[in-house]
């Protein structure tokens, strides 16, 4: 069975910079996992309705 690799995000202040973009670190870093075949997904502790 092949193992999943799996990391989540928050957005703001975690993911996104205060003017709402992403780092190109940042992105350079996402895009690296996306390589090594990590799913890379958002989460929030935001009810539905506020997200």
């Amino acid at each position: 069975m092949k193992k999943c690799k799996l990391l989540l995000f928050d957005l703001d202040g975690t993911l996104l910079q205060s003017d709402k973009t992403i780092s190109t670190r940042t992105l350079s870093a996402l895009k690296k996992c996306r390589g090594n075949d990590i799913l890379i997904g958002v989460s929030t502790s935001r009810s539905e309705q506020n997200s």
